[in-house]
């Protein structure tokens, strides 16, 4: 089954770096596909690199270029209730034109 993340639901692995992993979702309740960048769970226990992570979403949201990823959708969340928490951003390529 796969893996839910707030509204959406994680499809494919699309790549990863040192910071997180990209998937390909699609929203729930509005059936979009959409791409999640994922922080790497070891890094959420870093507060500066949580605030670089947020920081680096807060600013790609801001471009409005159909060449760069729009992001729409940004949050924390905490996993199993234990001190391992992880951040996300949701984004779309804008539609070409």
């Amino acid at each position: 089954m796969p893996e839910v993340i707030g509204n959406y639901r994680l499809l494919d692995r699309l790549g990863s770096g040192g910071m997180g992993v990209v998937y390909r979702a699609e929203h729930l309740g509005l059936g979009q596909t959409v791409v999640i960048k994922k922080l790497l769970p070891h890094h959420g226990a870093n507060p500066s690199v949580v605030a670089r992570f947020l920081q680096e979403a807060r600013i790609a949201a801001s471009i409005d270029d159909p060449g760069i990823v729009k992001v729409f959708d940004l949050a924390r969340c905490r996993m199993e209730a234990a001190t391992s928490s992880w951040s996300c951003s949701a984004g779309k390529r804008s539609p070409p034109g």
